[in-house]
């Protein structure tokens, strides 16, 4: 039992990390995604406009970081708390924002701990 519970633990050591990339409501990103059909390519959509349209904001409920293969880890509960942490005093609505969040992922979900500011991106509206 106990070496069931020691490989256990050590499979999560294998997938703790740091990923960083644009903060977006997760309902938001994952709709507007799916919208456009998830075979449609992210060459042939505005990745642009749906960032700007997904962008985190203080009533965001749900997180998400997209990197650079445009493609979304959601963040847990507690890392849903710790992004809107930082997203309220600092919010603007012509803003994206780069975080770095470090944690364990599970297929497409960071298990957080820290979510940290590490750019604002000003947008041109």
């Amino acid at each position: 039992m106990r070496l069931a519970t020691l490989l256990i633990c050590l499979s999560s050591w294998g997938f703790a990390g740091t990923w960083s990339g644009f903060l977006v409501d997760s309902r938001c990103y994952t709709s507007m995604w799916n919208n456009a059909g998830p075979d449609v390519p992210s060459v042939a959509r505005d990745m642009d406009l749906l960032l700007q349209q997904c962008a985190a904001r203080p009533d965001t409920k749900r997180f998400a970081i997209v990197q650079n293969d445009w493609r979304p880890l959601r963040l847990d509960a507690a890392g849903n708390e710790r992004a809107a942490a930082v997203v309220r005093p600092v919010w603007n609505r012509s803003a994206l924002y780069c975080v770095t969040v470090a944690g364990v992922r599970k297929r497409n979900m960071i298990f957080a701990g820290p979510v940290k500011l590490a750019s604002v991106h000003r947008q041109w509206r």
